[in-house]
């Protein structure tokens, strides 16, 4: 966008020295019609004609120019919102990925506190199996020890 800018500047300066040139002829125009008196009037016309187009063409090509000028600030002020944009974009990615590795070890905890749950649940089954066969034998050491003392107290009388 910038070169195309310098190169419309190229032609606009071309264009501002060819209407200096064309000023010069109408000038020199208008010298030489006054010159031939009467019968220059009418060149003197063209001549003045000439004069007003290159001053149109002069203001059109400092228009021009000038809109180039802020067509090159513009395109350097894009340059700088799209480099910080860039940047922005740079900024973002770096949190997504710190987010995804955050996530990924969020993941890993939570797989191993399920290990660990599952375990607990196999241990705890194990003592209610434990606890389960405890009480039965002590329920059997008790019906034991009622038969004993009921066979004492025979064997005492």
């Amino acid at each position: 966008m910038n070169q195309s800018a310098s190169d419309m500047s190229s032609i606009v300066e071309t264009i501002q020295t060819i209407t200096g040139q064309i000023h010069l002829l109408a000038l020199n125009a208008t010298i030489e019609s006054a010159r031939a008196g009467e019968a220059g009037k009418g060149f003197a016309v063209v001549a003045s004609e000439v004069k007003n187009l290159a001053g149109q063409v002069k203001n059109a090509s400092t228009t021009i120019s000038t809109n180039i000028e802020g067509m090159q600030s513009v395109a350097g002020d894009v340059a700088h919102a799209l480099r910080g944009i860039a940047q922005a974009m740079q900024d973002v990615q770096g949190s997504v990925s710190g987010v995804a590795a955050a996530i990924e070890e969020q993941s890993a905890v939570s797989n191993e506190i399920s290990r660990n749950m599952q375990e607990a649940t196999v241990a705890v089954s194990a003592t209610d199996g434990s606890i389960n066969a405890i009480a039965s034998a002590l329920e059997s050491v008790s019906v034991s020890a009622e038969h004993v003392q009921r066979d004492m107290e025979a064997l005492v009388r």
